[in-house]
């Protein structure tokens, strides 16, 4: 009995393969201008902040027209033959599926979008990432979110097309996303979790 074939051992495919493997595939991967991209493991810290963030976020849009979505969720960059899996998504409506998923497990309409970052992946979430989530049309704001410390950035579209940044840090404070109207406390974001003392400044 065959096995069925593996995604990270296909170089370029077209999008139609690329979601026939992905279905297949026990490990997610991102689709970016014809590349099959692995993804890579998270850590524990990385898990718990999906995992208290996913919480807050619902617990607050409870009654609301909008759903928090976790990172099985694929996301179509519209202006790019790029497909990826945010960490988080708030989608506000209906989901809108991908016509040309013919799996129906791409979504094309997210307002805000949310990646934990690391040390190993700040650069790619704030560049490559960011640059393909800004062609998404229905995307309002994008939030970043620190497992090194009790910082959470957010970035919002502006009517010119310009990016407004705001940011909350530390154990006591909440952070505001501007596109849903409500305030997450980063108390419960890093529930868990510990930070290493910072260190003291010398003379």
């Amino acid at each position: 009995m065959s096995s069925a074939p593996q995604t990270s051992q296909l170089a370029k495919c077209t999008p139609a393969e690329y979601f026939v493997l992905e279905a297949a595939a026990e490990e997610r991967h991102d689709y970016v201008d014809g590349r099959v991209v692995a993804m890579a493991g998270g850590t524990i810290r990385h898990s718990r902040v999906i995992a208290n963030t996913i919480r807050e976020v619902g617990n607050k849009l409870r009654g609301s027209p909008c759903g928090v979505y976790d990172s099985n969720l694929k996301i179509k960059a519209q202006q790019y033959r790029r497909y990826r899996y945010p960490d988080l998504s708030v989608i506000c409506g209906d989901v809108q599926i991908d016509p040309d998923d013919p799996t129906q497990t791409t979504a094309t309409n997210p307002r805000v979008l949310i990646e934990v970052t690391s040390d190993t992946t700040e650069r790619n979430d704030r560049g490559v990432k960011f640059q393909d989530y800004v062609s998404i049309a229905s995307l309002e704001e994008y939030v970043l979110i620190s497992q090194e410390q009790a910082r959470v950035e957010t970035l919002l579209r502006q009517t010119d097309g310009t990016w407004s940044l705001a940011w909350a840090e530390g154990l006591t404070e909440s952070v505001r996303i501007r596109s849903l109207q409500i305030d997450v406390p980063l108390a419960g974001i890093y529930e868990g979790l510990t930070f290493p003392a910072r260190e003291q400044a010398t003379g």
